[in-house]
């Protein structure tokens, strides 16, 4: 199954063929991409896997790009989020 351990912007793109749900889920993306492409499944192994912030920042640039596509409830949900943090933390800007 590992194709390109080392491209994980092509691997991303593999993955969310394969399991679309993890698109909306940081925690399953991460599961699946480690499982899969670092075969980790054991702390230990997670621990030396690819690091959780290259991947979730990688699947972002995917999303801003378009080539990776959330679905309306998860927008929804960041763009709530995000509105929330800005007042809560408009005055220390």
């Amino acid at each position: 199954m590992v194709k390109n351990r080392y491209n994980i912007r092509e691997n991303l793109l593999n993955l969310v063929k394969m399991f679309p749900e993890a698109k909306d889920n940081y925690n399953m993306l991460l599961y699946y991409y480690w499982r899969i492409f670092d075969n980790a499944t054991t702390p230990d192994k997670i621990a030396k896997a690819t690091p959780a912030e290259s991947i979730t920042r990688i699947f972002r640039k995917l999303v801003e790009s378009g080539d990776v596509t959330l679905s309306e409830e998860t927008l929804n949900k960041r763009k709530k989020a995000e509105v929330e943090f800005r007042s809560d933390f408009a005055h220390m800007f």
